[in-house]
């Protein structure tokens, strides 16, 4: 008898402890309500002139929304005279005349999926192959005393190490051959 004069009382501080809890995970939480404000590779070469033909190539290929999503890429971007030399080197007068295969080829090829900064560089292949599957060799050379960092023993890297919201971007003098 004694054992069930005492139920009661239990299942009164039973109740009482799921209704403190349950009020307790009522509190409100506070999340932050934006993104990263960082720009991501198609967002910097819209502001940046120096580079439209290099956007102008993602958008012709279809990777311009693909360089606008989250991820860890590293880029090499060509300033606009490299690509102007490409054409010239082509024999064409825009990038619309370039195969769209031909385009899609060069884009994949200065794009890895993998952030590499110049510090991780060496005298030789990086470890990550392009999207292209070809491995870019890196490397210094001197050039009137003064010394650059290369891609593929033909690009000059002109900046280095800028830090997108999805990427790091080196920009080059040249377009990278296929």
């Amino acid at each position: 008898m004694e054992k069930l004069s005492r139920l009661p009382r239990l299942l009164s501080v039973f109740f009482f402890f799921i209704a403190f809890l349950f009020f307790q995970s009522c509190t409100e939480l506070k999340f932050k309500e934006t993104t990263d404000e960082t720009q991501n590779v198609t967002e910097y070469l819209r502001v940046n002139e120096d580079y439209s033909m290099f956007l102008e190539m993602l958008d012709l290929t279809g990777y311009a929304s693909y360089m606008n999503t989250y991820g860890t890429f590293t880029v090499f971007i060509p300033t606009n005279d490299a690509v102007n030399n490409y054409l010239k080197d082509l024999g064409f007068n825009s990038l619309t005349q370039v195969p769209i295969e031909d385009l899609k080829k060069v884009v994949k090829l200065h794009i890895i999926d993998t952030k590499y900064t110049t510090a991780s560089f060496t005298d030789g292949k990086l470890f990550t192959p392009t999207l292209l599957g070809q491995y870019l060799i890196t490397g210094n050379t001197v050039v009137n005393g003064e010394s650059f960092r290369t891609i593929n023993k033909e690009a000059k890297i002109l900046t280095s190490n800028l830090e997108l919201g999805n990427a790091v971007v080196h920009i080059t003098d040249k377009v990278l051959s296929v």
